[in-house]
């Protein structure tokens, strides 16, 4: 299978920990923080959900990253 149900985009800018929180604390959301996975500068999301939820859970991340930058 070519296409799986995450995604791990890296951050470009400030720090993921960071962003996790604000998710968490303000939009009832979260990522997976990369350094789970040995690369500090990227998370994971998953997508495999209905697409209303994922549609939500990139609304809330990318309301977010506005806020974050």
């Amino acid at each position: 299978m070519r296409h799986g149900i995450t995604a791990f985009p890296r951050l470009l800018g400030g720090d993921v920990e960071a962003l996790n929180d604000r998710l968490r604390a303000h939009y009832d959301c979260s990522i997976v923080p990369g350094r789970f996975f040995g690369l500090a500068d990227h998370f994971r999301i998953g997508v495999g959900q209905p697409t209303e939820i994922v549609e939500e859970g990139l609304a809330r991340l990318g309301a977010a990253l506005d806020e974050f930058a």
